[in-house]
């Protein structure tokens, strides 16, 4: 019985690691910063989703209010195995940036999933 136990243990340790070295899928990122021109803490966020684009991500930009006020809302898909490199280069751009990360369920459509899919895997959509 512990012999079962300890194989089962290990197999799930090993499929994790195999599992975050493959890193198939997407993530979606949703970036939220402050923005105020007159604070220069907060001045160069609204360069965030022009850098971004810059470095080849495709990135939706919402403005919404927030209780401390104004606010832009990034909306980022990127590869799962882009996903450590992503967060490093927000964190650089806006180090006060609030960073959400989900895993989508399906995409469907859209610009989003066949860039994404022409980019970072060579397939084209006909």
């Amino acid at each position: 019985m512990a012999a079962y136990a300890i194989g089962f243990g290990v197999g799930i340790y090993i499929g994790i690691i195999i599992e975050d070295k493959i890193a198939l899928g997407y993530v979606n990122f949703q970036v939220t910063v402050q923005i105020d021109p007159q604070n220069p803490v907060h001045a160069h966020n609204e360069e965030l989703a022009e850098k971004l684009r810059d470095l080849g991500y495709g990135v939706t930009v919402s403005r919404a209010e927030g209780r401390a006020g104004a606010r832009l809302v990034l909306s980022i898909l990127a590869p799962r195995k882009a996903d450590r490199r992503l967060m490093e280069q927000i964190k650089e751009i806006s180090p006060d940036a609030f960073i959400m990360v989900q895993e989508p369920v399906q995409l469907s459509g859209g610009f989003w999933s066949k860039e994404v899919d022409r980019r970072y895997h060579g397939v084209t959509h006909h």
